[in-house]
């Protein structure tokens, strides 16, 4: 049998990390005002370019949380489930929620940007930019909550998910900060920057019952106890879906750039990313094997809320640029 820890899985309202990407926002905005309102008359110094390189994400805690009921809940097991109170009662799967761990992985990374130099001192930066990272994952359902923690522990033959890939491509707007008062052939510079990024997560999920009737232990005590258990052996609930939400992202960058001629240089830039908490939503169908819902009608319809915060990156990326 799995056997799972049950402990509670903390869950912030609002997640730590945002305050920094709007603390980050408030530092971009503050830079890029003195930058314009000190250096708006100085000449233009434009130039444009591409870089290509390697990421690296960290391990990624998805928690769940469904609007699924208890088993007997279900009228296509428990035909009964009308007399049964709590099968009617609102706020459906409150405190059931789950927790799957997946390692870290490395990605690729590209970008493409413009940007104007104010001074000696500050350039400002438009930048377009795609991330990839393949998790390609499955792992086991670790912790859990409320009914979904009896499941694990009792009856559940099968509990995993699966984190596929992970993309995001978006605008962001830099600030650059040159060091010129460091004497060398590479000149380096420190940036952040602000932008939204298009993010999509591959996620697959399947829980799966004993085909023994007699692991199953939900339902033992209702009159129709072997018909729930019947009902319930072997019966599988598995869901795909590629989730996708627009995120609030800060990065910070520390970078150098080397001349090869009076107007192309060679540019190497390593950038921390870190973004809003992720939300995104997947459907099971079948639901233990059968239509998406807890009802014959077709009302009360069964979906899950997968959330994490882990999806920030290290990237170190190399391009040119071309001065104007």
């Amino acid at each position: 049998m799995m056997r799972v820890d049950t402990a509670t899985f903390p869950r912030s309202q609002m997640c730590y990390l945002n305050r920094i990407v709007y603390l980050g926002m408030l530092l971009f905005g503050a830079s890029l005002l003195w930058a314009t309102t000190s250096w708006a008359q100085q000449a233009a110094n434009i130039y444009i370019g591409g870089s290509a390189g390697i990421s690296r994400s960290p391990g990624v805690s998805m928690v769940g949380d469904s609007n699924d009921r208890s088993s007997i809940c279900d009228e296509f097991i428990n035909p009964l489930y009308a007399a049964l109170s709590q099968c009617t009662v609102p706020n459906r799967g409150e405190g059931d929620s789950w927790t799957v761990p997946f390692d870290g992985t490395g990605g690729a990374f590209g970008s493409m940007f413009a940007g104007y130099r104010f001074s000696p001192l500050l350039r400002a930066e438009l930048e377009y930019i795609l991330r990839v990272s393949n998790y390609g994952e499955r792992s086991p359902v670790t912790t859990a909550q409320g009914v979904n923690a009896d499941k694990l522990s009792d009856e559940l033959f099968l509990a995993e998910e699966w984190l596929g890939s992970v993309s995001m491509f978006g605008f962001f707007a830099n600030v650059h900060f040159d060091l010129y008062m460091i004497k060398s052939p590479v000149l380096p510079y420190l940036g952040v920057g602000v932008g939204f990024g298009n993010t999509k997560v591959d996620y697959g999920s399947v829980w799966s019952r004993s085909p023994d009737p007699r692991d199953i232990r939900t339902g033992r005590d209702q009159p129709n106890a072997d018909e729930i258990v019947s009902n319930l052996a072997g019966v599988a609930s598995n869901g795909h879906a590629t989730m996708q939400e627009t995120l609030l992202t800060l990065q910070v960058i520390a970078g150098g750039e080397y001349f090869v001629g009076e107007k192309i240089a060679f540019d190497l830039r390593a950038r921390f990313m870190l973004s809003q908490e992720f939300e995104g939503r997947i459907v099971w169908d079948p639901l233990r094997s059968h239509v998406p819902n807890l009802r014959r009608d077709g009302s009360e319809p069964v979906d899950g809320l997968m959330t994490t915060d882990d999806l920030s990156a290290l990237v170190l990326s190399f391009g040119m640029k071309y001065y104007f």
